[in-house]
């Protein structure tokens, strides 16, 4: 870069002493209106003390400026300057086709003046752009990128870390509670419900498999009644197709044998198409229930249903119910948060991911310029 900052330093003193010329030659311009004293009306007068004024503010502040001739400290130079000058020739057209043609010649000269100090910072600009500088620049701002993207990485590491963290306890929480519970369940007043409640779960299956030949015929029977081709108890005919068990334990019996002796009607006048077989295992099936088979799987699974309900009593004012209750309700809020977590902690690890991908992207391009420009190999290391 030496030789450019030679170069740098060469356009800056041009630049500072076209500013310089400008701001003489904004003072040669007021005298000039100063003097016209009876030749120009007193409104272009003004505008032409305001003009000189403006410039000659613009110029000493171009050339007033310190500055090195580090890359970085001349590209602000030059974008100040442009700045400057632009706002030099704003206020140059706004006012000097007000001002009167005894002007002519100092409006010429301070024209001249603009034009050199714009040639000198475009000068400026072309060696500004000529420079390593230009690249170095680029690779600086690549670098600070690589640096604030490093920073957001290690920041979401340590998210990731805590996440974990926060991971493992809920998970130590949750098996806790879950072993709490198992240990309550072992108890002889848990284990005795779960053998009621498994029992009665079997009663029920029991029933509903019984049914479960007359599920189709029942179907047949039921379109039959939509079409006023049979007289039964609807809401009866309905619950023992999807709620068998549910029906035979709630309902009275003989309502039940109302019903079934319609079937049995129309499946002895063949007045519901079947299969022979399974014509004679749906007939099986009512006189089986006639014998009174269910009446007897009812009883027992009311009695089941009522051992249930009085071990659940029992374990409600013992409060082991309600302890139940609480793990039950722990463990499921322990779950959901285990849950959250570990979606967080995905999301987190995938922006880690992302990140690192464009990091090693943006390593490997800053690599490559470096070692283009130095002709050495390079390797840009990061955590």
């Amino acid at each position: 870069m030496k030789d450019h900052e030679k170069r740098f330093d060469e356009r800056i003193k041009d630049v500072k002493q076209a500013a310089g010329n400008l701001s003489n030659a904004a003072v040669r311009f007021n005298s000039a209106v100063t003097n016209a004293w009876g030749t120009l009306d007193k409104t272009t007068q003004e505008y032409g003390a305001r003009l000189a004024h403006i410039i000659q503010a613009n110029a000493l502040d171009i050339s007033s400026k310190k500055t090195t001739s580090n890359y970085e400290d001349v590209e602000r130079f030059y974008e100040q300057s442009i700045q400057t000058l632009n706002k030099t020739i704003v206020n140059v057209r706004k006012y000097i086709p007000k001002l009167h043609r005894a002007l002519r010649p100092e409006m010429a000269t301070l024209n001249s003046a603009l034009a050199k100090l714009e040639n000198s910072i475009k000068a400026l600009g072309t060696a500004l752009d000529k420079s390593p500088g230009t690249r170095l620049e680029s690779l600086r701002r690549q670098a600070e990128q690589i640096i604030q993207k490093q920073a957001e990485l290690m920041k979401l590491r340590s998210l990731e870390h805590d996440e974990a963290e926060v991971l493992q306890a809920s998970s130590e929480q949750e098996s806790k509670i879950a072993r709490e519970r198992e240990s309550l369940l072992s108890t002889p007043e848990f284990l005795e419900l779960k053998r009621f409640e498994d029992a009665l779960k079997l009663k029920g299956d029991e029933i509903h498999q019984f049914f479960q030949p007359l599920t189709k015929p029942l179907l047949k029977l039921e379109r039959m009644a939509t079409f006023k081709q049979a007289s039964v108890n609807i809401q009866t005919l309905r619950g023992l197709i999807d709620k068998p068990t549910e029906t035979v334990v709630t309902s009275q019996s003989f309502t039940i044998i109302d019903l079934l002796n319609a079937l049995e009607e129309k499946l002895s006048q063949h007045a519901l198409e079947f299969e022979e077989k399974k014509r004679r295992k749906s007939l099986e099936t009512i006189s089986t229930f006639r014998a009174g088979s269910v009446d007897k799987m009812r009883e027992e699974y009311l009695a089941l249903q009522a051992n249930l309900q009085e071990t659940i009593r029992q374990l409600k004012s013992k409060g082991l119910l309600e302890k139940k209750e609480g793990l039950d309700r722990q463990l499921e809020e322990e779950r959901i948060h285990i849950e959250k977590t570990s979606e967080k902690k995905k999301e987190i690890n995938r922006r880690i991911d992302d990140l690192v991908r464009t990091i090693d992207r943006q390593k490997s391009v800053v690599e490559s310029q470096i070692s283009a420009l130095t002709a050495r190999g390079i390797v840009i290391l990061t955590e």
